[in-house]
């Protein structure tokens, strides 16, 4: 069983978020994600956030499926996103659907805020159905999943992977399947070092090792 919970905010591949998705999965929406949940025809466990935000028709068809409804007040010390995240069982894998395009401030606070989780041993994806991120600590190994990229890599479309290190450096990279390769090398907080790497070939597994520090790792097709 996985996490998932879905964000506001618009551009977000309904399809390629479907695709990431499992039977046994919870989800968990926060506000104006609640209208994402009822677009895509998968049914909300729990709903949390101000409400000032999602519609009041898909607000009535959740409760009316038996969702849970968590309401906090509008003037509050944390947005939606992160009051859902505190309220996860973060011992379970989660997978946050968000726009990764729209608000630069909500873009970068989620990102800071997944990392902090991360931290603490949170395991966490994030991903617009088209583009994802994996926010990971070490020492781990990360093997890229493509579900989201086949189709378009088989058509000759290449896969961009980056490395960004969040709150400092990140030590003793090593990669598989990428371009340029890495063995043991430090990113530095900062630089662009890691940027836009590429995939090798569809067919060849792009896997990630690194011992210290916290890692998002994006990947995205190139256009």
């Amino acid at each position: 069983m996985r996490n998932v919970l879905i964000l506001g905010g618009d551009d977000i591949s309904y399809e390629g978020v479907l695709s990431q998705i499992g039977e046994e999965d919870l989800i968990i929406c926060a506000d104006h994600g609640a209208d994402h949940a009822r677009a895509m025809k998968l049914n909300p466990n729990i709903i949390v956030g101000d409400m000032d935000s999602v519609h009041p028709d898909t607000l009535a068809w959740a409760q009316s499926l038996g969702a849970e409804i968590q309401k906090y007040p509008v003037e509050k010390d944390m947005t939606d996103s992160e009051i859902a995240l505190d309220a996860l069982d973060l011992d379970f894998p989660t997978m946050v659907v968000l726009s990764l395009s729209g608000r630069i401030d909500h873009v970068l606070s989620n990102f800071l805020v997944a990392g902090r989780y991360a931290e603490k041993g949170a395991d966490i994806l994030m991903t617009d159905g088209k583009s994802t991120v994996k926010i990971i600590a070490g020492p781990s190994r990360y093997v890229l999943d493509r579900t989201i990229f086949r189709t378009m890599e088989a058509e000759g479309e290449t896969l961009v992977v980056s490395m960004i290190p969040l709150f400092g450096d990140v030590q003793g990279v090593t990669t598989s399947g990428l371009y340029y390769p890495l063995t043991k090398h430090d990113l530095i907080c900062g630089s662009s070092f890691s940027v836009s790497n590429k995939a090798i070939s569809p067919q060849e597994e792009v896997g990630i090792t690194f011992d210290d520090g916290v890692l998002a790792i994006t990947a995205t097709i190139e256009h």
